[in-house]
C-alpha cells in the first residue's frame, strides 16, 4: 500500500518525471474530498531546474528542492464558500499527491508555505500568482537517489477507545 511506502525524500536523481505521472499525481489530489465540495486547488508544475535550483538557493525552507528535477505549487482559492475548512482540504489534496508519488515509485517532500506570508510572497515572486489563490505548499518530486524504508510511527499509547 503506498501509504506505507511513503518517506520524505530530499535527494533526486536527475531523471526527469513523465508527463503521465505528473498528471496521475494531479488527478490524485483533485480526488481529494473538500468541505461542500468546494475544490479549493489550483496547481502550479515547474519542471525548469534553473528556476527550482535558483529558489533552493535561497535557503530556508526550499532546500530540499536542491535536487528535485519538478515542484508542483498547490495554491488555495481564496473565494470559496467555506474558507475556514480550505486549510483542511488543502491538507488533503498534498496528501493525496503524495500517496500517487508513492505508488508510482517516485519520491516526493511536501515544504509547508501557508500561513507564512513571507514564504507565500516568496512563492508568488519566483512561481508567479493565480487570480484569486495563494500558495499554500510545494512539493518537489522526482526519482529517489537513494532507497529510504520507512520507520513506523505507530505509537499505541497514542490510542484511545471510547467507553461509556
Amino acid at each position: 500500500m503506498p501509504i506505507f511506502k511513503r518517506v520524505s525524500v530530499r535527494e533526486f536523481t536527475n531523471q526527469k518525471v513523465d508527463k503521465k505521472d505528473i498528471e496521475l499525481i494531479l488527478r490524485a489530489g483533485m480526488q481529494s474530498p473538500s468541505a461542500v465540495n468546494q475544490q479549493p486547488w489550483e496547481f502550479l508544475v515547474c519542471d525548469d531546474v534553473d528556476v527550482i535550483r535558483d529558489f533552493s538557493n535561497q535557503g530556508g525552507f526550499a532546500r530540499s528542492l536542491k535536487t528535485a528535477p519538478l515542484v508542483i505549487v498547490l495554491y488555495y482559492r481564496t473565494n470559496t464558500s467555506h474558507q475556514n475548512f480550505v486549510m483542511q482540504d488543502m491538507g488533503a489534496c498534498a496528501e493525496n499527491c503524495l500517496l500517487q508519488v508513492a505508488a508510482l515509485n517516485l519520491g516526493a517532500c511536501w515544504m509547508g508555505v501557508a500561513p507564512k506570508e513571507d514564504r507565500m510572497q516568496e512563492v508568488e515572486k519566483v512561481f508567479g500568482t493565480i487570480d484569486n489563490a495563494r500558495p499554500f505548499c510545494l512539493i518537489a518530486v522526482g526519482h529517489p537517489k537513494n532507497q529510504q524504508a520507512q520507520i513506523s510511527r505507530y505509537d499505541e499509547s497514542r490510542v484511545h477507545y471510547y467507553k461509556k
